[in-house]
């Protein structure tokens, strides 16, 4: 009966003493959880554990406070090694996402630089080909103008000339047919040095060039057509026509392959 009322007694008391237990284990875990942190939101804490007897001189509230403290700081420790971790796996699966692009990336390169490298080859080899193919058609080229027969001769001349060339001042020289410019040149340079004031229909360097209304028609003019017509490879077909200011031929002769000097005899 004693016992049996004794025990009545104590329920209340330990009731109590849980009550308080579990109230400090909630505020000392979420202070452990948390520690300093400012804005850190607590989780909502776990099941108070059961069994746990205070030996201590602490009261049920401060003890229950202490045992929650130490969990919640476990809890917290475990929960940002769970986020290193995470931050660990995600950053080393950056680094490898990063590394397969950058050998995918100088795989590419090596492989579009080994394809410019053989397309240059390749130019390089057709262009080699190409010159040996123009090579081989000039020396054939060559082959076949030599074989062509050069006939050198005055063709005919068809209007003598009977009058003393020494008495003009001035010659125009016209070009036309095969190379005018050339043929200018040509000219020009073998008269450079005669009695006549040289003009060129041309741009020739060292003389006047000849235009219509300047150089009118005068007296002391003459007048050079020379018509150089290209009948084959090697050979050349030229008329020379001299005319005085009236338009009056004096001279004209068709030569065959024969230099400028026997074809302007006449004017030097």
């Amino acid at each position: 009966m004693k016992k049996l009322l004794l025990i009545l007694f104590c329920l209340p008391m330990i009731g109590f003493g849980q009550t308080s237990f579990k109230e400090g284990w909630k505020e000392g875990y979420k202070k452990g959880y948390c520690g300093n942190k400012v804005g850190c939101v607590p989780p909502i804490p776990p099941i108070p554990p059961s069994g746990i007897i205070n030996h201590t001189n602490q009261s049920d509230y401060q003890f229950g406070y202490n045992q929650g403290l130490l969990e919640g700081s476990k809890s917290s420790k475990g929960n940002s090694n769970d986020l290193l971790n995470n931050y660990t796996k995600i950053k080393q699966q950056e680094i490898r996402h990063s590394q397969e692009l950058e050998k995918k990336y100088q795989n590419e390169i090596e492989r579009n630089e080994a394809i410019m490298q053989e397309n240059i080859r390749q130019i390089a080899e057709a262009q080699a080909q190409q010159r040996e193919r123009e090579r081989i058609r000039r020396e054939k080229e060559k082959i076949r103008i030599s074989k062509i027969p050069l006939l050198s001769e005055i063709i005919e001349v068809e209007v003598e000339c009977s009058e003393d060339l020494s008495y003009f001042s001035h010659l125009v020289i016209k070009t036309s047919g095969w190379k005018p410019q050339a043929n200018a040149k040509k000219i020009v340079n073998l008269l450079i040095n005669s009695n006549y004031e040289l003009i060129s229909e041309q741009k020739v360097k060292k003389i006047k060039k000849y235009k219509a209304k300047k150089h009118s028609k005068k007296e002391d003019y003459l007048y050079l057509n020379f018509i150089r017509n290209n009948i084959d490879e090697k050979n050349r077909e030229t008329t020379v026509i001299i005319k005085d200011f009236e338009n009056e031929i004096l001279y004209k002769a068709y030569f065959r392959n024969i230099s400028y000097m026997k074809m302007l005899e006449l004017l030097l």
